[in-house]
């Protein structure tokens, strides 16, 4: 009897753990995206890249102290991001005057 019973048993569970509704829907996953950040390098690049934009647009005034630009907020070493872009800008006002200097035609930077 005791036999019979737990094969009785044995054989209901089995039925009951196939007979599940199945029907319930997987749990959504969720993907999480990061904000691109900037590696240190290219964040330096970015900086140096915006104070040259601030010495070379229209009505810079090297005598005044112009607002640092906000890609270089928080950076270290601003000083160096500074004089990098000094020297980039410095480098092509020279090429500028060399090729002024080449072209007799040139009046564009006056030589006396």
């Amino acid at each position: 009897m005791r036999y019979a019973t737990v094969l009785l048993l044995a054989a209901c569970l089995s039925l009951v753990g196939c007979s599940s509704g199945g029907a319930s829907a997987p749990a959504p996953t969720v993907t999480v995206t990061e904000t691109p950040t900037l590696s240190a390098a290219q964040a330096e690049q970015a900086c140096v890249d915006a104070w040259h934009a601030v010495m070379t647009a229209d009505g810079y005034d090297p005598d005044a102290e112009p607002p640092t630009p906000s890609s270089c907020e928080g950076l270290p070493g601003q000083a160096d991001m500074y004089m990098e872009a000094l020297q980039r800008r410095n480098a092509e006002n020279r090429a500028r005057v060399d090729e002024c200097l080449d072209d007799p035609s040139c009046t564009s930077i006056p030589i006396p």
